[in-house]
């Protein structure tokens, strides 16, 4: 039928000869196991490049009379943008490998209510267990993992995620194909014992085309077949039955590498490390960047919520536990202190049932979401912020801890149209619709602000008053953008929204045009409404207050407002309606204590340096496995297919080494002789007098090298031993002074004599992890 290369794990392409009857069979298989059990015809996404094999499966079902819908490579790469596209085209089946599904899987656009494909068939990588119990959990999209090598004709193997039990496994043979589990001699392996993948039947292939040699290699004789010249295909895969019949894969066999003597199965290291609950994907790879000096480097992926950054900005931590990305942190630590502990929108009785319905209108960087997200379970939110870039924050923040808020790129007024918008980037929370933007009118709110600050004894509100022309200067410079606005009715009717059990309202100036914006049969639907109102005597906005509060009071509202102290004299007033007005009158109107508890949503803090990811690895692996390097990416590097292309991972630097957290130089002159000594060896930018030698990527060879260094520089013999037993920069330069100063005993050789035969001995103990950095 085809001639098809692949590179397989050797990296040496090869021509792969598929004959007519081995696809007509995959066509057959893939109908009863996967298609035949969903509604068809089907529009089913031509994901992968004609030049790889999974597009065989893609194509070829054009003959069962689907659709064929071609995806384009531009999309491929992009989680949100594969989303968008199979939203429009409709796809009914897409067919990616794991990295894509991720890709896919850590977009906000999965969480959104809307179009996704029906089936996904998910292969060419394996499933690590997370993503495989995500894809268990998963009612709205049947995932079936399928496995097989080009020369067995795309797929042998099939598995229906939810049904194949809670371990990830690629399932039982397609039909018209076989698979043994053998050890060297070619023997079938006993339940749960891991053996190499033999695949037979008809989706093998003729062989390597002009390679007789590969050929007979590869596709040997089948001992149990029936058929005369039957062969079997030795994947160099490695699984093991389960005692259901299913199928589970371990890995390559070629992975299996050789470093200072140990052999190590860098898939061991990889399973290890997406146990993390930090770590979304991770690749270990051995890289011998200096002759002679192989290193074990893992490229781990961050869960989103454990990113230090988010799009390359750094992540701001609030006191209760949340990693935020904002605009600047003055604002944002009065905002913090303004909702999450001051609690201002839930004063006069308001309050946020569980299943809430919330809409954040001026949501600004979500920080009020959140705080929603937090207070009531299963709360829906509906969060408007027409400025651009601190939509962009918002956007960031609901996809950290916004748990399927639903953002509006537009504002929300009396009518439709389109309206400027002044940003103000180093006050974004003063920004607003450019028709109401006060800059001179702000810049006195915030003198004001300082002035009762002072005035109720608050440390440095006089120094701050007395420079505030000179801090406020440029404050309120602006960029202005066109955006859209929208009546709030019309979202109610769009988004078939029956109820609302609190409207928060914080637009600058333009409060009214959003009730305005309200029909009156959706008042009813209004359960609270909670709103910073303007209203400043000789200003346009003066009887805002009495207007607002005739408004809401004509609606069966109960309306109290109130101007926060430290606002006195401004502008700003605060307005509370309720529906409730029995629970208004018997609130406490005081503001509410402090709530200094750690967020639920802050369950996974930012992986800010590989520390925690080598301190677990160290529960799980000896010493010798444990990676030198940690390299943080915010994606593994994909071929056109899809696959981690691992030719691609990047050069670990100085800085990826671990254990660099808190560096602390060294100080006395033994320190930095031990230190500039490492450095060379290490090849790293710096040794903090802290530092571990083995934890920054040494090993027994290096130190070797620094023994051979220090004795030469010090001019006296030095036990080897005494390197490993004084791993750290500081432990080891004292130990060296003292060395030099002390008069050694009979009582203190012995002592060392018998920690050099400890620490020899140690290595060869059964169990134990020793930290000999091997």
């Amino acid at each position: 039928a085809y001639v098809i290369y692949t590179s397989g794990s050797t990296g040496k392409p090869k021509g792969v000869m598929v004959r007519q009857r081995s696809v007509v069979n995959l066509a057959g298989a893939l109908q009863r196991a996967v298609y035949a059990r969903h509604a068809t015809p089907l529009r089913v996404g031509m994901n992968a490049p004609l030049a790889f094999d999974a597009s065989v499966k893609q194509w070829v079902q054009l003959v069962s009379g689907h659709t064929l819908v071609a995806v384009p490579e531009e999309v491929r790469a992009s989680g949100d943008e594969l989303l968008a596209f199979a939203a429009a085209a409709r796809l009914d089946a897409l067919d990616c490998t794991p990295s894509q599904l991720k890709l896919m899987l850590g977009s906000a656009s999965w969480q959104r209510p809307g179009h996704l494909p029906s089936l996904v068939l998910v292969g060419g990588e394996a499933l690590d267990r997370e993503t495989w119990a995500a894809l268990g959990a998963e009612r709205r999209v049947a995932f079936y993992n399928v496995y097989g090598p080009t020369e067995c004709t795309v797929d042998a193997t099939a598995a229906r995620v939810d049904e194949a039990g809670e371990a990830p496994t690629i399932g039982r043979p397609l039909a018209n194909m076989g698979l043994y589990l053998l050890d060297k001699q070619l023997r079938p392996v006993p339940v749960g014992v891991a053996g190499e993948i033999h695949v037979a039947g008809e989706g093998l292939a003729r062989g390597y085309l002009g390679r007789p040699d590969l050929t007979a290699e590869r596709f040997i004789p089948d001992p149990f077949g029936r058929e005369p010249g039957a062969r079997l295909y030795r994947t160099g895969d490695s699984a093991r039955f389960l005692a259901d019949g299913q199928v589970e894969f371990l890995g390559r066999i070629d992975h299996q590498v050789k470093v200072r003597g140990f052999r190590i199965e860098l898939g061991e290291i990889e399973a290890s490390l997406v146990k993390h609950r930090a770590v979304r994907e991770a690749v270990v790879a051995v890289r011998e960047d200096v002759p002679g000096d192989a290193r074990i480097v893992a490229y781990v992926v961050p869960e989103r919520r454990s990113r230090p950054e988010i799009e390359g900005r750094p992540r701001y931590e609030l006191p209760n536990g949340l990693a935020v990305v904002h605009q600047n942190k003055n604002e944002t630590d009065y905002l913090y202190q303004e909702i999450f502990e001051q609690q201002t929108y839930l004063r006069h009785g308001l309050e946020l049932p569980d299943g809430a319905c919330v809409f954040d209108v001026g949501a600004n960087i979500g920080l009020f979401t959140l705080f929603v997200k937090q207070q009531s379970r299963r709360a829906r939110v509906f969060a408007f912020e027409p400025i651009p870039p601190i939509f962009e924050t918002l956007r960031a923040n609901a996809a950290l801890y916004g748990d399927g808020a639903r953002l509006f790129r537009h504002g929300l007024s009396d009518k439709t149209a389109t309206a400027s918008f002044t940003y103000y980037p180093r006050y974004s929370m003063m920004s607003g619709q450019s028709e109401y933007a006060r800059a001179d009118d702000d810049v006195e709110v915030v003198k004001r602000y300082l002035v009762n600050q002072q005035e109720a004894g608050e440390s440095g509100a006089d120094v701050l008053l007395e420079h505030a022309d000179e801090i406020l200067a440029g404050r309120f410079e602006g960029q202005v953008y066109e955006s859209q606005l929208r009546t709030l009715s019309e979202v109610i009717r769009a988004e078939r929204v029956e109820r609302i059990d609190l409207l928060k309202i914080d637009v600058q100036r333009a409060e009214l045009d959003v009730l305005r914006g309200i029909d009156e049969a959706d008042w009813e639907k209004i359960q609270q409404v909670v709103m910073e109102a303007h209203d400043a005597p000789g200003d346009e906005t003066e009887g805002h207050l009495r207007q607002i509060t005739s408004l809401l009071e004509g609606h069966g509202f109960a309306v109290v407002f109130e101007q926060d102290e430290a606002l006195g004299g401004t502008d700003r007033y605060n307005v509370y309606a309720s529906r409730d007005a029995a629970r208004m009158r018997a609130a406490d109107a005081t503001r509410p204590a402090t709530d200094a508890r750690p967020s639920p949503l802050a369950q996974i803090a930012p992986l800010a340096s590989p520390d925690c990811l080598r301190d677990a690895l160290k529960d799980e692996l000896p010493d010798y496995m444990i990676p030198a390097h940690f390299v943080i990416l915010d994606a593994l590097p994909l071929t056109r297919n899809g696959k981690v292309d691992r030719e691609s991972l990047p050069r670990p630097d100085a800085q990826s080494v671990a254990g660099r957290t808190n560096f602390v130089a060294p100080e006395t002159l033994m320190e930095r002789t031990v230190a500039r000594i490492w450095q060379d060896a290490l090849r790293v930018e710096r040794v903090g007098a802290h530092d571990n030698f083995f934890e920054l990527g040494g090993h027994s060879l290096l130190m070797a090298q620094v023994h051979g260094r220090l004795v030469a520089e010090l001019g006296r013999p030095i036990p080897m031993v005494e390197m490993f037993q004084h791993p750290t920069v500081s432990a080891l330069a004292k130990h060296l002074s003292q060395a030099r100063t002390e008069p050694r005993s009979l009582e203190s050789v012995q002592a060392r004599a018998a920690r050099q035969r400890e620490a020899m001995n140690r290595p060869q103990r059964a169990g134990r992890k020793v930290n000999t950095g091997v």
